[in-house]
């Protein structure tokens, strides 16, 4: 049973990850090369962040454009509505005029009458 144990062990130490030798005995020396390298890594980040942060901005610019237009194009239609057309102006004008069709349940006017006060 122990030696069992020994070769486990032992078997566990070859695949599992330790310190170096120089991790032990250059202490000072690994501690700056790790530095560099988180240094470069970091760096190399950078880079990337920036360009990230670059094409956000463009597209949300892309965004707001696009926003300013589509708004521009509801101002117009709905500011387009309040502008009555000449001929449905004349038409309601008559309309205002003929306001005399119905009274009660019962028609004060002729059908002929009304077309030709439509029709005016």
């Amino acid at each position: 049973m122990r030696a069992l144990s020994i070769v486990v062990f032992m078997a566990v130490g070859v695949v599992g990850r330790a310190q170096t030798f120089d991790e032990w005995f250059r202490q000072k020396s690994t501690q700056l090369k790790y530095l560099r390298q988180q240094i470069a890594a970091l760096s190399a980040y950078s880079g990337v962040t920036e360009e990230g942060y670059r094409i956000v901005g463009r597209e949300t610019d892309s965004i707001a454009a696009i926003k300013r237009a589509d708004v521009g194009l509801f101002t117009g239609y709905f500011g387009s509505l309040r502008v009555v057309k000449r001929g449905i102006r004349s038409w309601a004008t008559g309309l205002r005029d003929t306001e005399g069709f119905v009274t009660g349940d019962s028609l004060s006017m002729t059908d002929k009458e009304r077309i030709q006060l439509l029709l005016k």
